[in-house]
């Protein structure tokens, strides 16, 4: 799905926006798919990947963990140095978790 070759040089993924996404058919598709098996599958695959507590509850340390992951998929190009990697992980973390 992502290759880091050609996609270099583009909009880094967090910058890149297209308006046919947002209109009423594009999000009556999406919710659609929110209960479709195979989503629900690799959504469920997916959040196996982490380590959660006895609560259920994801750590930010297990967070960053599998998060470095998406962000060098998504973003690996556009950040050149760990510090950067880690802003970014931060800023999800608030994001995701509510700064919990």
């Amino acid at each position: 799905i992502f290759s880091a070759e050609r996609d270099a040089g583009g909009l880094p993924y967090h910058e890149q926006h297209d308006p046919k996404m947002h209109t009423p058919q594009a999000l009556a598709t999406r919710a659609e798919l929110r209960n479709h098996h195979a989503v629900v599958d690799a959504l469920r695959r997916f959040a196996q990947l982490y380590h959660a507590d006895e609560e259920g509850n994801v750590s930010r340390v297990e967070y960053a963990r599998v998060h470095v992951h998406i962000v060098q998929a998504l973003m690996g190009q556009h950040l050149t140095t760990e510090e950067q990697i880690r802003e970014v992980i931060d800023e999800d973390w608030q994001s995701d978790a509510g700064g919990r």
